[in-house]
């Protein structure tokens, strides 16, 4: 086996779309379905927010609301699924 690190995980999905690599680990996307082919999941991963103590935010409702401002990293999985 030769692992692949790449620096972003549209760079590792690339990659096997390009037939350079033959397995890759990725959040699943709608998107990236349409030219590679996923497995079931094998793990299911918890997301958190992370917030300032003393924060207004402490449950979901708190964020979902108009003018809130979130970061996340650029093509990760929770950057494709609140896009989407």
């Amino acid at each position: 086996m030769q692992l692949l690190v790449f620096k972003s995980a549209g760079k590792a999905v690339a990659a096997v779309e390009a037939g350079q690599a033959d397995v890759g680990f990725f959040a699943r996307d709608p998107d990236r379905a349409a030219l590679i082919a996923f497995t079931a999941p094998y793990v299911l991963i918890e997301g958190w927010y992370l917030v300032r103590e003393g924060s207004r935010f402490s449950k979901l409702e708190d964020v979902d609301t108009t003018g809130t401002r979130l970061t996340v990293g650029k093509g990760s999985a929770y950057d494709l699924f609140l896009t989407r």
